[in-house]
C-alpha cells in the first residue's frame, strides 16, 4: 500500500512554459488527501522558492524535500538539514574565477551568483518580468551564511574539471546548461529517507514522480517510481512506470494505473 507520493515541481506537477497545472493534476492531489495518502514535493528549489507551489496548486502539502534533499520539512518542522560545508565551497572559487564560470550559491532564504551569467542579463534587459540575478561575494558569506546548494553554470563535458576542486560534492545535472551541486551524501532519495524514517515508513511504501536527471535517484529508490512522459531516456529507464505527459494528466492516469486512486 502507498502510503506516501513524492513530487518534482517542474515538468512534473507544473509545466515548464508558465508554471501551471493540469486540473487532473490538482483533482488527483485532492483525492490523494482524501484516501490519507500524504503528499509531498520532492524540489532542487531552497524553501523561498516555493511560494509557486502555493500560488499554483491550491493543495495542502504534507511536507517538503527540498534544494535536491538537503532541507526537509514536515509540517512546518526541519526533520533534515545537509548544508555544503564552507571549506568545500572555498576550493571551487579560485577555479571560478580562473575560468570566468557563474555560480549560484542557494542558501535556504537568497541565492546569488558570483558573475550573473549572460544570458540572464540578456533576459533581464529585455523581459521586465525577469526578477535580478543578485551578485555577492561568496568569500565574504561563505562562513557567516549557509549554502545548501550551488548551480554551476557549464557543460557536462567541462564539469568534470570543476568537480575535482569539490571532492566531498558531487553533481545532480538535470539540464545542460548548469549542473546543481550537492554534498556528495545528499540527494533527494536521501531526503525522501530521512521523511520516511520520520513517519515511520520506508520506501516500499512510498511513490515518486518526476522527470529530471536529478529525479533518476528518487525514481530508483521509491516503491514505484514515474517518469514522466516525455522525460530523458536514462529517467524513463530508471522508473518502474512511464506514465503520460503532464499536459495530458500524466499525474492522474499513473495514480489511476498504480490503483492508488
Amino acid at each position: 500500500m502507498i502510503q506516501a507520493v513524492f513530487f518534482d515541481i517542474d515538468g512534473t506537477l507544473l509545466n515548464f512554459k508558465d508554471h501551471t497545472a493540469p486540473d487532473s493534476t490538482i483533482r488527483a492531489l485532492r483525492k490523494l488527501k482524501e484516501k490519507g495518502v500524504r503528499i509531498f514535493i520532492a524540489t532542487g528549489r531552497a524553501p523561498f522558492q516555493i511560494d509557486l507551489v502555493h500560488q499554483k496548486l491550491p493543495v495542502a502539502f504534507d511536507g517538503f524535500v527540498m534544494v535536491n534533499g538537503q532541507y526537509c520539512l514536515y509540517q512546518n518542522q526541519v526533520i533534515h538539514s545537509h548544508p555544503i560545508p564552507p571549506e568545500d565551497i572555498v576550493g571551487i572559487l579560485p577555479y571560478l574565477k580562473e575560468h570566468s564560470l557563474s555560480c549560484a550559491f542557494v542558501e535556504l532564504d537568497y541565492v546569488y551568483f558570483n558573475l550573473v551569467p549572460e544570458f540572464q542579463l540578456h533576459r533581464e534587459k529585455n523581459l521586465k518580468s525577469t526578477t535580478p540575478r543578485p551578485e555577492d561575494d561568496p568569500a565574504k558569506r561563505l562562513f557567516t551564511h549557509t549554502t545548501y546548494q550551488l548551480s554551476l553554470y557549464t557543460s557536462p563535458e567541462e564539469e568534470g574539471a570543476a568537480m575535482a576542486c569539490i571532492p566531498n560534492c558531487r553533481s545532480v545535472r538535470w539540464t545542460p546548461v548548469f549542473t546543481d551541486i550537492i554534498p556528495r551524501t545528499g540527494g533527494k532519495a536521501v531526503g525522501i529517507q530521512a521523511m520516511l524514517e520520520h513517519l515511520g515508513l520506508d520506501f516500499s511504501q512510498c511513490a515518486a514522480f518526476g522527470d529530471g536527471g536529478n529525479d533518476i535517484e528518487m525514481l530508483q529508490a521509491a516503491g514505484v517510481g514515474v517518469a514522466m512522459g516525455g522525460s530523458a531516456v536514462e529517467v524513463r529507464q530508471a522508473a518502474d512506470m512511464v506514465t503520460k505527459p503532464l499536459e495530458e494528466d500524466g499525474v492522474e492516469y499513473a495514480l489511476k494505473k498504480l490503483g492508488v486512486l
